[in-house]
């Protein structure tokens, strides 16, 4: 596998930089072959056909504030979560499950800002060509290359952060400690989950499921119509003195250079 960056010839990364969004970017750009309005914000509609059974934690991690069933509530990932639940009929006698019958939910769930850096897993370069159609040039990296080159950007990233602070360019709030500055990165397939979820307690994909899905909503997409982009995302979270530090930059432009050795050539 390879991972193919598509620009446009003056932004290629030969020319000594790359440019680092953030997921508020993308909600924002005119660019529309790139643009997601919704980027690290999702809204999922939840239907439970039949009678469906769900552990009573995993209900009141989700539906706490709507209503409850009397267990421990488990910890919410970072970010805004909101949940509505509409029911037909419920039933918390079990202490161990919840019953639903014929009830729907609306999930909305938004990622705090962080810079991110998006490029396709393709087999063959030639599958660049076409995906992203007003871009005129491309870029690749090994599969094999792929914690090294994640792991330089962040390296980048950190020692830009700290230079423009001392310059009083902040990409971070002014006062954030910087000896403590660190830079956390993933990288991974982006998975792209369809809006609308039928469960069942016949269907392979449970409430389960589709929680742990979404508690990463960085790397969390629909299906139509970012499926064709076939995204490997790198995801850089700024944290210092324990606590996750939203940029004030939603984009930034990076040296390349030490980047330079996992360009292969087309």
């Amino acid at each position: 596998m390879l991972l193919a960056k598509s620009c446009e010839k003056k932004d290629n990364i030969r020319n000594g930089t790359l440019k680092l969004g953030s997921l508020h970017e993308y909600r924002s750009t005119e660019n529309k072959q790139i643009a997601d309005a919704e980027e690290g914000v999702l809204k999922f509609n939840i239907k439970f056909d039949g009678t469906v059974s769900i552990d009573t934690n995993l209900f009141n991690t989700i539906f706490s504030g709507v209503i409850g069933s009397g267990s421990k509530v488990v910890k919410k990932p970072n970010g805004h979560f909101e949940a509505q639940l509409n029911l037909n009929d419920f039933d918390n006698r079990n202490p161990k499950f919840v019953s639903l019958t014929n009830s729907s939910a609306t999930i909305k769930r938004e990622s705090l800002n962080s810079f991110i850096f998006c490029v396709s897993a393709i087999d063959e370069m030639q599958e660049c060509v076409g995906i992203f159609p007003n871009y005129d040039d491309c870029w690749y990296i090994k599969k094999a290359d792929t914690k090294r080159f994640g792991i330089d950007i962040g390296k980048i990233l950190t020692h830009t952060i700290k230079r423009e602070y001392k310059l009083k360019n902040y990409i971070v709030p002014k006062g954030t400690d910087m000896k403590s500055l660190k830079v956390l990165i993933r990288h991974d397939l982006v998975s792209y989950i369809p809006r609308d979820i039928h469960i069942t307690n016949e269907s392979n994909f449970t409430l389960g499921d589709f929680w742990k899905s979404i508690q990463d909503m960085a790397f969390i997409k629909p299906l139509d119509p970012f499926g064709r982009e076939k995204e490997y995302r790198f995801h850089y979270t700024l944290v210092s003195d324990n606590k996750i530090i939203v940029p004030q930059k939603n984009n930034l432009i990076l040296d390349a250079e030490r980047l330079q050795k996992y360009i292969l050539q087309s």
